[in-house]
């Protein structure tokens, strides 16, 4: 059925698997919301679109777990197609797949909110889609370093705060030229945070005793865009250009003044313990 609705466009196909386990405790096996298959027409960049979509599933993940404190065990996956219209707005969202209702149209919200960036000059519209999973809790967690017990517990519940046990990523101190407030950048490379983890998680998988400083020089157009980066810490040849492509994926808030900022945003990466 996708295949068929995207015949018209020439297709560039990338192969993402965005996990997000527990979200709200790193160190707890809770529900996963995974994003596969995307597909975008060739008028969109790709990572435009792996980068807005990943961006909306906190949003998402929180639908989620609301939906299954009332249906336990909740599961499926959703056919997700889109139009992105010439200035980057999402229309024609259409969710197929899943049975829980309030679900679907939580998802269809939240890629309604989805902006890839404007298309090229003369183009007026692109198709893109992807299937987006949704897995309930397991008694065992399946990905790296979040912890091994079952117990869901809750935060602010009077008992002992608990420290993650997962792999970690930590924001450092940035260093940013006029024009966008440091807080604001930050804010856009929080919403970016799940995919830069994801970078480093599955590079754990062969390098399980990986560590260290990753930091990324990069200048922001007047449009918002990164219009340059670089890896300025190297940390591991992989992971650096994992992280390297999420940042140039990023469109900021536009800096005042029309001119442009030059960044940079250091990560310091730390395995379980």
């Amino acid at each position: 059925m996708i295949g068929r609705i995207l015949a018209p466009l020439p297709l560039l196909v990338v192969s993402l698997s965005l996990s997000l386990p527990g979200l709200a405790r790193a160190d707890a096996p809770g529900p996963r919301v995974t994003v596969e298959g995307v597909k975008a027409g060739k008028e969109l960049a790709a990572a435009a679109v792996d980068s807005a979509l990943a961006a909306q599933l906190p949003a998402v993940q929180k639908c989620y777990q609301d939906r299954l404190a009332q249906q336990p065990g909740l599961a499926g996956t959703a056919a997700v197609t889109f139009v992105v219209l010439a200035g980057g707005e999402v229309a024609e969202v259409k969710v197929t797949g899943l049975a829980d209702e309030a679900l679907a149209k939580c998802l269809e919200d939240a890629v309604k909110a989805v902006r890839p960036g404007k298309l090229p000059d003369g183009k007026k519209r692109a198709t893109a889609s992807a299937r987006v999973v949704f897995a309930a809790p397991a008694a065992e967690p399946s990905t790296i370093g979040h912890g091994s017990g079952a117990g869901q517990g809750c935060a602010g519940c009077g008992g002992p705060r608990r420290e993650p046990t997962g792999p970690q990523v930590r924001i450092g101190d940035a260093t940013a030229g006029p024009g966008l407030a440091k807080e604001i950048i930050r804010r856009y490379i929080r919403q970016r945070l799940a995919q830069i983890r994801y970078c480093y998680e599955k590079r754990l998988v062969d390098k399980p005793e990986l560590k260290g400083k990753l930091a990324v020089r990069f200048t922001i157009g007047a449009d918002g865009a990164v219009s340059a980066a670089e890896v300025a810490t190297r940390l591991d040849a992989e992971v650096d250009a994992c992280v390297l492509k999420v940042i140039q994926a990023i469109v900021f808030a536009k800096p005042a003044g029309g001119g442009t900022i030059k960044v940079t945003y250091p990560f310091v990466f730390q395995p379980a313990p």
